[in-house]
């Protein structure tokens, strides 16, 4: 069986990049079927290891937006919930 975030249960945490990559592809999939992202869904754990992640790459330079930001992930609000993986809604 594939690993997916949705399914495996008691492993250790996603790292930060497929999570984000994870997000994405979810996002993208929404907006191929026509549907709008606004909201992912994450544990508090999930989004520190992001947050922590994206904090080490340092400062965006440049004019660019940041994908990542206090509350927000390719412009999805975090909702916080006990869940393992993300879950674009």
């Amino acid at each position: 069986m594939e690993r997916s975030p949705q399914t495996i249960q008691g492993t250790e945490p996603e790292r930060p990049e497929e999570l984000i990559a994870e997000i994405y592809r979810q996002k993208t999939e929404r907006q191929q079927a026509g549907l709008t992202g606004t909201q992912v869904i994450m544990s508090l754990t999930t989004w520190k290891v992001i947050r922590a992640w994206h904090l080490s790459l340092g400062q965006l330079k440049g004019t660019l937006p940041d994908y990542i930001g206090e509350d927000h992930v390719f412009g999805l609000e975090v909702m916080i919930d006990n869940r393992d993986g993300v879950k674009v809604l």
